[in-house]
């Protein structure tokens, strides 16, 4: 968990092939869609399928949960920025987990260097936004004063499965 929320964790998957002594290996880091709705969850979500698959090829796979939907349509607690700030503390929270436990042999395996974030849907729109917030003021502003930094890496790839490339069009649009 890196929030108060019961929606606000994620789950991280090991390799299926075991990485040679010192050999680090990159991390896949999935992001559900549907629609942002409560509804929607990362155990019903088309990147549920990929956490086998990138295991098999020798990846550690991290699953995000967030905070979605809205307090009167579907009791949610997510929208902006409550959405985005998760996503911003779940990178956090990985790479504290990588950081700051070195003796531990699970988490030192893991490459944030070489990180990939892939999204769906409303979790490609997220997806691509880890690659545009660094300076987001609202995001900027919320972590002010706590010492952390909204985003502590840098993916190297975003991978975004048709998500919602610009919110303001697909509202206008709607």
């Amino acid at each position: 968990y890196y929030g108060s929320s019961e929606d606000q964790f994620f789950v991280l998957h090991e390799p299926k092939t075991s990485p040679i002594d010192s050999e680090r290996r990159p991390v896949m880091i999935l992001i559900h869609g549907g629609y942002w709705k409560q509804y929607y969850n990362l155990n019903n979500a088309l990147c549920d399928g990929l956490v086998e698959f990138f295991q098999q090829e020798g990846y550690y796979v991290s699953q995000l949960e967030y905070r979605r939907g809205n307090r009167d349509i579907d009791g949610g607690e997510g929208g902006w920025p409550e959405t985005n700030i998760d996503i911003a503390l779940s990178f956090n929270s990985l790479f504290n987990l990588v950081e700051q436990e070195p003796d531990s042999s699970y988490y030192q395996k893991i490459d944030l260097t070489a990180a990939v974030v892939i999204g769906h849907s409303a979790g490609g729109t997220l997806a691509l936004w880890t690659s545009v917030s660094g300076s987001n003021e609202v995001i900027q502003r919320h972590f002010e004063g706590s010492g952390v930094k909204p985003f502590p890496f840098t993916p190297r790839l975003c991978v975004a499965i048709a998500p919602i490339g610009s919110l303001l069009e697909g509202f206008l649009e709607r």
